[in-house]
């Protein structure tokens, strides 16, 4: 199986690549399935996208590498700032876009893979993908976020071209469960023909063994236990989490413990 990877330069993913050696902080999403491609893929053609923010990355040509702990190699590609300063930022943004499909579609035509995964970070190149080319697309998205479902009624421009984006023809959309509501934005927006699947947000180690939970022995095992894992942000549903608990909390007469 010949595999091509998108996804967008994380700042998790960012380190292994300077210090060139693999030792993802952060995406397990991410990092998960690209050691899997890695292990069991006949070819893992692996593209990474800067998308210039929340990042260190100021490279402004292609970089592709091997680092120690994957087979494939790494290419990253730069972003907005390969774009002369002069240009206005909104437009530079333009050009990167199409600027990384074009690089995607291209390698696509020279290693012909036969299944396309890529992030919701590059929505544009996927939608193109998945219409230009035959080859099956596989649209990884994380959780949703309130600018994502604006899109759904609304008459703005911008939002009409990413619902054009979102209603492209993939084979598979696979969605994060992380209190984000992933389900009626799917059935919303999704076309009809994708198969969609949804994956629980889970955490997979001990939770005390991890440095972090240190103070988890200590709970009261007496009463009802729920732990909230994740971004603590509005879109996350951390809000609804907190109502949620103070309601339980009382009807349950401080029963339980977060």
């Amino acid at each position: 199986m010949r595999v091509l990877f998108i996804s967008r330069l994380f700042s998790g993913l960012e380190t292994s690549i300077v210090n060139d050696i693999w030792k993802p902080t952060g995406v397990p999403t991410i990092y998960k399935m690209i050691e899997r491609f890695d292990q069991v893929a006949d070819s893992l053609e692996l593209v990474l996208t800067s998308k210039d923010g929340n990042t260190i990355w100021k490279n402004k040509k292609i970089i592709t590498k091997k680092i120690n702990g994957l087979r494939s190699s790494i290419t990253v590609l730069p972003g907005a700032i390969s774009f002369p300063k002069f240009i206005p930022k909104k437009l530079r943004t333009l050009f990167r876009e199409l600027y990384h499909f074009l690089y995607s579609y291209f390698r696509y035509k020279k290693i012909k893979p036969d299944v396309i995964y890529i992030d919701n970070a590059n929505i544009f190149t996927a939608s193109m993908l998945s219409r230009l080319t035959s080859t099956p697309v596989v649209f990884r998205v994380m959780g949703v976020y309130p600018s994502m479902k604006k899109i759904i009624d609304s008459r703005k421009l911008k939002h009409r071209v990413f619902r054009f984006f979102y209603t492209s023809p993939f084979s598979q959309v696979i969605c994060t469960q992380d209190g984000s509501g992933v389900e009626p934005w799917l059935d919303k927006i999704i076309h009809h023909n994708a198969k969609t699947e949804i994956l629980i947000n889970g955490v997979d180690m001990p939770l005390t063994s991890n440095k972090h939970f240190k103070e988890f022995n200590k709970i009261d095992k007496s009463k009802m236990t729920i732990l909230f894992v994740g971004k603590f942000e509005n879109s996350k549903g951390c809000i609804q989490f907190l109502k949620a608990f103070h309601k339980a909390s009382i009807q349950l007469e401080n029963k339980i413990y977060a």
